[in-house]
């Protein structure tokens, strides 16, 4: 994220792809972590995809800027109330397309989200109230997406009113289960793989 970040800055002094490549690949570099990985050839494995990434990102982003579109906020902070409680988090990229705004997150998963579902993404929903909220935008964006990188492809949707009042209504009831110290768990195969508490939970599907 934070390659792409600064690398986005570039396309406003800079047109040649090969030096956007290359300076995108020194941004990777300078700001790589190692841990996580499982061993080193897994590693080097996703460094190369993420250099994948990087050009199919300038090659993108050169077909996105054919029209009226200029990147006016990356990684802005936003602090909504809701129910009396405040929400805080960063939204990755934000475009303005002649009059209206498009928020566009990255995502470097293998997996993507179905189309269908999109519109009720919750992440995307918070993104648009905290843009509607925020007085230097004042309005819903005209689309929400998921740039997935490594598949180099942009699902969008319109955020509809229907969907931002029932995303409100979800985050309410979490704040109302969060009080009332209500954390039902939610068992699956994959999710108790990665749970730090499937050792102590009688729910667990790992043991």
């Amino acid at each position: 994220h934070t390659a792409l970040e600064f690398l986005s800055k570039d396309f406003l002094c800079i047109s040649d792809n090969d030096l956007l490549y290359k300076k995108g690949v020194k941004y990777l570099e300078e700001n790589w972590i190692s841990k996580g990985y499982e061993s080193h050839s897994q590693e080097e494995d996703y460094f190369k995809k993420g250099k994948v990434a990087i050009k199919s990102f300038i090659e993108k982003e050169f077909e996105l800027r054919k029209v009226d579109r200029k990147t006016v906020a990356q990684e802005e902070r936003f602090d909504i109330t809701i129910n009396g409680k405040k929400l805080m988090g960063f939204i990755d990229r934000i475009d303005k397309v002649g009059d209206d705004y498009e928020i566009l997150d990255y995502k470097t998963s293998n997996s993507m989200e179905m189309l269908s579902k999109l519109p009720q993404n919750m992440q995307l929903l918070v993104y648009s109230i905290a843009l509607k909220e925020n007085p230097k935008y004042g309005k819903y964006p005209k689309s929400v997406g998921l740039w997935y990188l490594i598949h180099d492809k942009i699902l969008s949707a319109k955020p509809q009113e229907e969907n931002v009042l029932m995303v409100k209504d979800k985050i309410k009831n979490m704040i109302l289960n969060i009080e009332n110290k209500k954390f039902d768990a939610k068992p699956s195969a994959f999710g108790c793989k990665f749970c730090d508490f499937n050792d102590i939970c009688k729910d667990s599907q790992t043991k």
